[in-house]
């Protein structure tokens, strides 16, 4: 893979995760919103919003853990918001401007 393909893979990725933790983000302060103002009793927050907020937090997991990888070697890029290489492989993950 070319370093420009590469270059564009991690954005599309970055671009994904960001997206990803904005909606996840929004789901949770609505989840909140709702619990607060809401006029939901507390069965219907136990049996409907506390297990979808659950379950969106579940998936958030699960897509991260698959997207945040190095487009060459795969291996998770860990907690790290913006890395410059991959940890494992040391491949340059953004293009530096002189």
């Amino acid at each position: 893979m070319s370093s420009q393909n590469l270059f564009r893979a991690y954005q599309r990725k970055k671009k994904n995760q960001s997206i990803a933790t904005f909606s996840l983000i929004i789901f949770a302060l609505a989840g909140m919103i709702l619990n607060e103002y809401g006029k939901f009793n507390t069965e219907i927050i136990q049996k409907y919003i506390v297990p979808a907020m659950i379950l969106v937090l579940i998936l958030f997991i699960v897509f991260s853990l698959q997207n945040w990888r190095c487009p060459r070697c795969r291996a998770y890029l860990g907690r790290e918001m913006n890395p410059k290489f991959c940890k494992n492989c040391g491949v340059q993950l953004v293009e530096f401007i002189d």
